[in-house]
């Protein structure tokens, strides 16, 4: 347990937030995520509008509706990954840059066709444990700190097709 959170692909991309992309692109050849199609395609998150902006909640689930297009000659079917990246601070609760919430995979589309995928992300699974209370909240268990998250629409753990920001008031929340 030496490397406590820091293992794969939680490792590299923080690691490599921290040193660069020159440390990263000389040390990852192929991202968390990061798969091999005959195909191409585009990915677009249709309820943006609607959740930029808005606030995390304990116990409701974050439904994000993405579109994915195959732009490519052949048909094929598209992993739709959901990243999030929460807000540190030095010296509190440890957390990697990015944390995989949720993925779906996209029904076989021919080429030019689209479909609409939905991917369900409960708030508990970003969660980060603190056990010893490191933020000093009097709390050690699950919990969200008070801050903006990032969720990133990924092509894989490093490269994004889109992003949207949440939010979460002061204390925070806490999973007893």
């Amino acid at each position: 347990y030496e490397e406590g959170i820091y293992v794969g692909y939680r490792y590299y991309e923080t690691r490599g937030f921290t040193h660069g992309e020159e440390w990263y692109n000389e040390n990852v050849v192929f991202p968390f995520g990061y798969g091999l199609s005959y195909t191409t395609f585009e990915q677009t998150i249709v309820n943006k509008p609607i959740l930029d902006g808005t606030k995390i909640t304990k116990d409701k689930e974050i439904v994000i509706t993405v579109n994915v297009k195959n732009t490519g000659l052949v048909a094929g079917k598209e992993a739709v990954q959901v990243y999030v990246t929460a807000p540190y601070k030095a010296g509190e609760i440890e957390k990697s840059h990015v944390v995989l919430a949720g993925f779906a995979k996209s029904p076989l589309l021919e080429p030019g066709k689209s479909a609409n995928v939905t991917v369900k992300i409960n708030p508990y699974e970003f969660a980060s444990y603190d056990y010893n209370d490191k933020n000093s909240n009097e709390f050690k268990g699950y919990e969200l700190d008070a801050g903006d998250y990032v969720f990133r629409l990924g092509k894989n753990a490093h490269v994004s097709h889109d992003t949207f920001t949440m939010s979460i008031d002061a204390p925070g929340i806490r999973y007893e």
